[in-house]
């Protein structure tokens, strides 16, 4: 349901979460037409183009991802903790507000109430620098630790972060009440993925609002007060030691607490972000319904500058205790070497601003829930015949693309709808009902999806039936339908998946033995970009993996490097993201090769061979390619031995593989691979063949 303004503020407040922002955090929060004012408008293609203090007029004139916002005081490069940005606090709150986006969800009577996201977002002009934490013993002392930050490492300008509360509203049909709008889940932002909770365990506020902690300069979101362990921050270089001292962690951290680490200093003035407290000056500003915010969010380009200069500065603050100057410069060392020879994970190091939330993911980072909350339109029809739900299946198999499908009617009974099936990108299929003397096929390539399903029942006996099914694609084309009639609009009933999903699953009910007929019906949707399966080559022997989670909750990174292992045989298959990640499936026989993808390129497309070893299906031989801009391919890695018939993984030209998914345990037994749009692929170096692509 569509709801009012004021139904919006209610349910915005029920849940407006309270923020605590860690006290030795300089890099704080921030309105959006204040930072404004502390900002240059520039033009990524254009280097004489440049607005001092721009306002929402010009944001909305120069709106084009081309265009970024610079601060107009370049952010301190070395120790920022000491060098305040965002709105000062007062009365222990930041005056910065939350700025809310609600996204009603299609509603079903099967048994699923309406859900409701509610997006918070908040903005802060600079990520500071990445904590780290050291683990050390000097001869005698005992183990030491260490958090302090990292300057100017992952420092970036503009920095925007959110929090999303999924709802189910139980308001009696036809009416709205807000003690029946239920919390359901809570959404984190950590870096670039996510962290959910059910809402009953997440720690509330005395009048039941979700209580939420910012860690210290990364601002990511946690649910407790805690230091959390990210990245070894040396992943290849062995820790050892020095003198009479030995170091033996060394890890990126998030730091939600000071727990008694932190070792630089700061005033430790309490912080925290709470609209709905009256003296905190802070305020809920509706991105549907205030003036200015209409305005900014319709800025596609960046809210910091497009990069800053995060190479390695020697900076690292002073540890405090006596005799340990020796670990210090050890440390130091290590991280210098780490930022020269390329061993620090890229994600630390990289300084790129983000866009704003309506160009985030799906609109408002919707992307966040494609992956677990299929939306569910309203049950049409009756419950006669077998129960039919596809959307368990799609769920273990992790939602494949809908390729095309069927659509069955009968000549003799008017063209009445019989039955329908769905394709999916993985070669399975879902079928309801059953077949007929007159059959409507379509095929749906890469980028084309259902976006509406039309359909109209009857009365059969004392049961309602399905008599007339229709799909259209997002092209606005009518693809399919069981008669060339359409039901008159008096009769029809639509069901249009949100803006950006498609149509991927049903449930319901209907009959294919005695006789064939659809009895209801409700569909499913998920967002249209996502990774989907393509089909697997090889065998049923070893364990499942599917890299599918890692790219859901790391925002789709880009792959970055791979390494074969092979001889007669594929072994194993190393995948790093540019993240600084790397997922390896496969056992350690065989011989490594490495290919980089080169920056600007993308992998576009497999070969593959299987043989028999053991009278078991293995995958014999592979091949890896990667697409440039001008849509030229390039074999970057091969390994095995050819055997047979090869099986080609294809992408489109506006696709790319994202990751893996199949069997495997000493070898690689069967090899599927995750496919979606290039532009879902998170920000970094496969952005240039974007912008040419465009």
């Amino acid at each position: 349901m569509a709801y009012t303004q004021a139904q919006t503020q209610q349910i915005a407040e029920k849940f407006a979460p309270l923020l605590i922002l860690h006290p030795k955090d300089m890099n704080r929060p921030m309105a959006v037409t204040e930072y404004l004012q502390t900002v240059a408008l520039k033009d990524n293609n254009n280097s004489a183009f440049s607005i001092d203090k721009p306002t929402l007029d010009n944001l909305v004139q120069y709106k084009a991802s081309n265009y970024y916002l610079e601060q107009l005081t370049e952010p301190a490069s070395g120790n920022d903790s000491k060098s305040p940005t965002g709105s000062q606090i007062v009365n222990g709150y930041s005056p910065a507000p939350l700025y809310v986006k609600i996204q009603p969800l299609p509603n079903s009577e099967a048994g699923y109430p309406p859900l409701i996201r509610i997006v918070y977002a908040v903005f802060y002009p600079l990520n500071g620098a990445q904590m780290a934490r050291a683990t050390f013993s000097v001869l005698g002392a005992g183990a030491r630790h260490r958090s302090f930050p990292l300057p100017p490492f992952a420092r970036h300008e503009g920095d925007w972060e959110h929090i999303t509360i999924v709802a189910t509203d139980l308001s009696p049909s036809g009416g709205f009440d807000i003690s029946k709008v239920e919390g359901r889940s809570v959404w984190a932002s950590q870096h670039s993925g996510f962290a959910d909770i059910d809402f009953e365990a997440v720690q509330k506020t005395d009048d039941g609002r979700p209580i939420l902690y910012s860690a210290l300069n990364s601002h990511a979101h946690y649910f407790q007060a805690a230091t959390t362990s990210l990245d070894n921050l040396i992943s290849y270089v062995p820790l050892s030691g020095v003198g009479d001292a030995a170091v033996t962690y060394l890890k990126a951290v998030d730091a939600t607490d000071e727990n008694g680490l932190i070792v630089y200093t700061g005033k430790d003035e309490p912080a925290s972000l709470d609209p709905l407290n009256k003296d905190s000056g802070s305020s809920l500003i509706y991105a549907d319904y205030d003036a200015d915010a209409k305005q900014w969010t319709q800025f596609a380009g960046k809210w910091g500058k497009w990069s800053l200069d995060n190479d390695y500065q020697a900076d690292l603050p002073d540890l405090p205790y006596n005799g340990e100057g020796s670990i210090e410069e050890f440390i130091r060392g290590l991280l210098m070497a780490g930022a020269i020879f390329g061993f620090i994970p890229k994600k630390l190091i990289q300084g790129g601003a983000p866009t704003g939330p309506a160009m985030q993911k799906g609109g408002w980072w919707l992307n966040e829930l494609a992956f677990n909350y299929p939306y569910h339109s309203t049950y049409v029809g009756g419950k006669l015949g077998i129960e039919t739900d596809a959307l368990t299946g799609l769920q273990g198999r992790e939602f494949p693309r809908v390729t095309g499908g069927t659509i069955y009617s009968s000549k003799e009974e008017s063209d009445q709808l019989t039955g329908f099936r769905l394709n999916y990108s993985d070669g399975s299929s879902y079928a309801m009902g059953g077949v007929g003397d007159s059959v409507s096929a379509f095929s749906l390539p890469p980028g084309s999806y259902i976006a509406k399903a039309i359909f109209s029942t009857v009365t059969s006996g004392k049961d309602e039936i399905i008599n007339f099914l229709g799909f259209y694609d997002n092209g606005g084309m009518l693809i399919a339908a069981s008669s060339a009639t359409l039901p008159s609009e008096k009769d029809m009933i639509e069901v249009v998946a949100p803006d950006g999903m498609g149509i991927v699953a049903f449930t319901g009910y209907g009959m294919s033995m005695f006789e064939d007929f659809v009895s209801g019906i409700a569909f499913y949707s998920l967002p249209a970009e996502r990774p989907y399966h393509s089909l697997e080559y090889g065998g049923p022997h070893g364990s499942g993996f599917s890299q599918y989670e890692f790219l859901a909750d790391n925002d789709v990174p880009r792959i970055t490097a791979l390494t074969l292992r092979s001889g007669e045989r594929v072994d194993a298959l190393s995948v790093e993201f540019e993240t600084g990640e790397v997922l390896t499936q496969g056992g350690d026989g065989g011989s490594p090769q490495t290919a980089q993808i080169p920056e600007g390129q993308v992998l576009a497309k497999i070969e593959l061979t299987t043989t028999k070893y053991h009278r078991h299906t293995r995958i014999s031989s592979a091949a890896f390619y990667t697409r440039d801009p001008s849509g030229k391919l390039t074999k970057i890695l091969s390994g095995g031995h050819q055997n047979g018939t090869v099986y080609t993984i294809a992408t489109a030209t506006s696709e790319a593989i994202m990751g893996f998914y199949g069997r495997s345990g000493d070898e690689i037994d069967k090899l599927g691979a995750l496919i979606g749009p290039v532009d879902l692929i998170a920000e970094g170096a496969a952005k240039p063949l974007l912008k040419k692509a465009s």
